[in-house]
């Protein structure tokens, strides 16, 4: 069973700072933030434009970020977001994640994505 990440609310996915620092934690990373109001800016080792990290650029299925969203649940969630853990049944040779105004749902199967 492949297990995915997706926001279920109108908003967008985006994680809170204590999941960022937890995914941090778990994935070996020492991030180091930057305050800029609503959400931290974080960065690897130190602030350094070079070292940035960003949520956006974690896989959905990523083991981790999964253990994240269930071991913090609701506190995982970022300003506009409800995070799901979704499972897709084995077979599924694909998935695809598709947005509308930031609520997003899940299509899996045997397609060709254009």
């Amino acid at each position: 069973m492949t297990r995915v990440v997706i926001n279920k609310c109108f908003g967008g996915f985006s994680l809170s700072n204590a999941a960022v620092q937890r995914y941090g934690e778990l994935a070996g990373l020492n991030l180091v933030s930057k305050d800029k109001g609503y959400f931290n800016h974080w960065y690897i080792d130190s602030v350094d434009d070079e070292k940035y990290f960003s949520m956006y650029n974690i896989a959905r299925d990523d083991p981790i970020l999964i253990q994240v969203v269930e071991e913090l649940g609701e506190a995982s969630w970022g300003g506009a977001a409800e995070l799901k853990v979704i499972e897709i049944p084995d077979g599924a040779l694909r998935y695809q994640i598709l947005e509308y105004d930031g609520w997003e749902s899940i299509v899996y199967g045997d397609f060709n994505i254009i």
